[in-house]
C-alpha cells in the first residue's frame, strides 16, 4: 500500500510540473485547521511495526501566485503506542510511546481544478518513553527531543472550504541510542476559513 501512495504522490507532483494542468482561477490564502488519521511504522525489531497515527494541525496560508501558496503551521501528533513482539516483552522490553508538536512550512500547488499537491517541513518536538538494547539487556528509556517531519501529498478541494488529502509523512525522533522516529500514510480533512 505505501508503494501505491508513494507512486500516485509522484505522479501528481509531476503533472503539477506541467502547465496544460495549471489552474486559472486564482488562490486564495486565509487560516486553516486540518486532521488526519492513518498508519504509522515504526521500524525496530523488537516492537510491533504498526499502529494508528492521527494528528491534527492548524496555520495560515498566503497566495504566492494563481496556483501557489505557501504557509505557516503548528499542530499534534500522536503515531502511535507500540507493543513489544512476542517474546521481548518477558525479555524486559516495555511498549513504546511517542508523541509531539510541530512547527513548520507548509505548500501547496494547485495542479488542476480542484487538485492539489503538498509539502509540508519543520521542527519535531518529541517525548517518547520505549526500552533501547543494552550491552547485555534492554535499558528502559524516557525522554524528549528536537528533531524534524517532513511530508508530501495530494488532494481535491470540494469547494473553498473543505479538502480531502492523501499523505505521507516523517517524523524524525531520535537522541543517543533511543530511535523513536515513525512514518507512514494517512487521509486528512481540511477546513478553510
Amino acid at each position: 500500500m505505501k508503494k501505491t501512495l508513494l507512486a500516485l504522490a509522484l505522479v501528481t507532483a509531476g503533472l503539477a510540473a506541467s502547465p496544460v494542468f495549471a489552474q486559472s482561477a486564482p488562490a486564495d490564502g486565509g487560516w486553516f485547521v486540518n486532521g488526519g488519521l492513518g498508519q504509522s511504522d515504526y521500524s525496530h525489531v523488537q516492537y510491533k511495526k504498526n499502529d494508528t497515527l492521527y494528528d491534527i494541525n492548524g496555520g495560515y496560508r498566503w497566495s504566492v501566485t494563481t496556483d501557489f501558496l505557501l504557509g505557516v503551521e503548528t499542530g499534534y501528533v500522536h503515531p502511535g503506542s507500540f507493543d513489544t513482539r512476542y517474546g521481548y516483552g518477558t525479555m524486559g522490553y516495555r511498549k513504546a510511546r511517542v508523541h509531539g508538536w510541530t512547527l513548520g512550512a507548509n505548500a501547496r500547488w494547485l495542479v488542476a481544478e480542484n487538485w492539489y499537491v503538498g509539502a509540508r517541513a519543520g521542527a519535531y518536538r518529541w517525548n517518547g518513553s520505549g526500552s533501547t538494547l543494552g550491552s547485555t539487556m534492554p535499558v528502559n528509556y524516557t525522554g524528549h527531543g528536537t528533531d524534524w517531519y517532513a511530508g508530501a501529498g495530494f488532494g481535491y478541494s470540494f469547494n473553498n472550504g473543505v479538502s480531502l488529502g492523501l499523505n505521507y509523512d516523517y517524523y524524525r525522533a531520535k537522541k543517543n541510542s533511543a530511535n523513536f522516529t515513525t512514518k507512514g500514510p494517512s487521509v486528512s480533512l481540511e477546513y478553510n476559513f
